[in-house]
């Protein structure tokens, strides 16, 4: 994708907010902000099937579209009310995003399989099964059983994140959500 640093500014609720258009596509464009806050970004995506209509593309030739300003604006205004829902609520999401790391630990000193864990546990069963210190019904059970417990993590952390999320009491993208929590939820103290 090509980074452009085109500027943005808008006023919202009478304070001056500056950022940066870090990514500028006819389909693409992902919105920076530079003050009063840093470091958390959103952006959106125009489907390949809707690029017909060309008025709606963020670009037009070399330079930002009316519809790109338009939909610049509104994410540096967007992500600047996240950042201030965060820093206002910080402690309270904190203390939620805590009992959800501290959801995941239990889920792995359960027992549970993360993905990782069980490509480890994978690459070592093959080493076995390949030295004959496996038989292969052994590998084939211990396989399936290895598989439900990922599942059975997987399915639980989305939970234990959906809860999170809910916790938060407003909608916020992904990976804008990811950037939150590392801007003002994170913090040595919060994986214990």
């Amino acid at each position: 994708m090509k980074t452009r640093h085109i500027r943005v500014q808008v006023v919202v609720e009478q304070v001056a907010v500056s950022g940066k258009i870090s990514v500028l596509q006819p389909n693409n464009i992902v919105v920076e902000i530079t003050h009063p806050y840093d470091g958390v970004s959103d952006g959106l995506h125009i489907p390949y099937f809707a690029m017909e209509c060309r008025e709606k593309w963020y670009t037009t030739g070399d330079g930002l579209s009316p519809a790109g300003q338009k939909t610049a604006e509104r994410l540096l205004r967007d992500v600047y009310l996240h950042c201030l829902y965060f820093e206002a609520n910080r402690e309270v999401i904190r203390h939620h995003y805590r009992l959800y790391r501290q959801g995941v630990l239990a889920l792995e000193a359960a027992g549970m399989t993360s993905e990782e864990r069980f490509a480890s546990a994978h690459r070592s069963m093959r080493q076995r099964l390949h030295a004959h210190e496996l038989s292969l019904s052994e590998y084939e059970k211990t396989l399936a059983a290895l598989r439900k417990k990922v599942k059975a993590y997987e399915a639980e952390r989305f939970r234990l994140w959906e809860r999170f999320r809910e916790s938060i009491g407003r909608e916020v993208p992904c990976g804008t959500l990811d950037e939150l929590i590392e801007r003002f939820v994170a913090s040595p103290q919060t994986d214990e």
